[in-house]
């Protein structure tokens, strides 16, 4: 094998700890302690932040998945847990144009922390848990979501919906996502007075919340 980047080996029978693999960044505890971190260490071509098994972090302000020309994708690993405690009405992810969020595979234990869950806290405020970045003239072109529970929480506030996807102008594709326990709308898949939305790709998403908004 050919390693370029960052890494230990501590012996020859032991694990290698990478931070980084050609625009590849590992959320590692180290270099890179959180999500945010890892990305915004990302290069403006873009790249991919992974998590590890087993991974938490509580997020208390919003995570910037890319921007208009750097494309990001999160990947989850299994068993992952991202609490979001946001409290000022923003959301918790903001995901850019060609970005995405991908998880291992569903979820097994009974808060569905064996695969990748994203989840409200008691005393969140947010607008969405989360929405697309690009909005305006133009909207954005692609978005993609796959393999991630959304949980909402009962006395959380979510002011829109648990995903918010809007002016959405080529494809946005939502695979094997669950949303549930939202206060408000599940998901929210809309045009605005500056941009028409689709096409939308919706295959098996499961909606749990008090209404659905379109």
């Amino acid at each position: 094998y050919t390693f370029r980047g960052n890494f230990n080996l501590k012996d020859i029978d032991s694990s290698v700890t990478v931070a980084n693999v050609n625009n590849i960044l590992f959320v590692d505890g180290v270099k890179y302690a959180t999500i945010a971190g890892a990305e915004a260490a990302l290069p403006s071509t873009g790249g991919i932040v992974v998590t590890p098994p087993n991974y938490r972090e509580t997020v208390t302000s919003t995570v910037t998945l890319g921007s208009a020309t750097k494309p990001v994708l999160l990947q989850l690993s299994t068993d992952t847990k991202i609490t979001c405690n946001i409290t000022n009405g923003t959301s918790c992810f903001v995901v850019h144009d060609g970005s995405g969020i991908v998880g291992p595979n569903v979820g097994s234990t009974a808060n569905r922390e064996g695969g990748a869950v994203i989840i409200l806290a008691s005393t969140a405020n947010v607008a969405s848990v989360i929405t697309n970045g690009s909005k305006g003239v133009g909207g954005q072109g692609y978005i993609t979501l796959e393999k991630i529970f959304v949980n909402g929480h009962t006395s959380a506030t979510v002011t829109s919906a648990g995903i918010d996807l809007e002016a959405i102008l080529g494809q946005a594709v939502l695979r094997d996502v669950y949303v549930v326990g939202m206060p408000t709308a599940g998901i929210r898949l809309a045009s605005n007075a500056s941009a028409v939305a689709g096409a939308f790709v919706l295959d098996n998403v499961w909606i749990d919340g008090q209404e659905i908004a379109g």
